[in-house]
C-alpha cells in the first residue's frame, strides 16, 4: 500500500469550507475526493464527469430490494476512508 497521505494535498474553497466541505486531489491520479458535512464521501475520477458515493451500503430486503447508502457523521471518519480508497488507488496504479 502507497505511504501517500492524501490529506496533504487539500484544495478546500473558502465557500466549501463554509458548507463544512473538504476536497484533496491526489497528486498521483488527480483524482478528486470530497468529504461532505451530511455524511457523504465522493471521488471523481480524473476523466470523469461525475462524483461516485465511497460511502458503505446496506442492503434491505423487501418487496423490492434496495441498497441504501451509510451516512459517515464523523469527518474523522470520512477523511480516513478518503485517505484510505486513495491510497489502494494510487498503489494500483504504480
Amino acid at each position: 500500500m502507497s505511504n501517500l497521505n492524501i490529506l496533504n494535498y487539500e484544495i478546500t474553497t473558502p465557500k466549501q469550507q463554509k458548507n463544512g466541505t473538504r476536497m484533496f486531489r491526489c497528486p498521483i491520479t488527480s483524482d478528486l475526493y470530497g468529504s461532505y458535512s451530511s455524511g457523504y464521501v465522493r471521488r471523481r475520477g480524473k476523466n470523469s464527469k461525475f462524483f461516485y458515493q465511497l460511502n458503505p451500503t446496506v442492503f434491505y430486503s423487501t418487496e423490492k430490494n434496495c441498497k441504501v447508502r451509510v451516512m459517515i457523521k464523523s469527518e474523522k471518519e470520512r477523511l480516513e476512508v478518503i485517505n484510505r480508497i486513495a491510497a489502494k488507488r494510487t498503489a494500483n496504479d504504480n
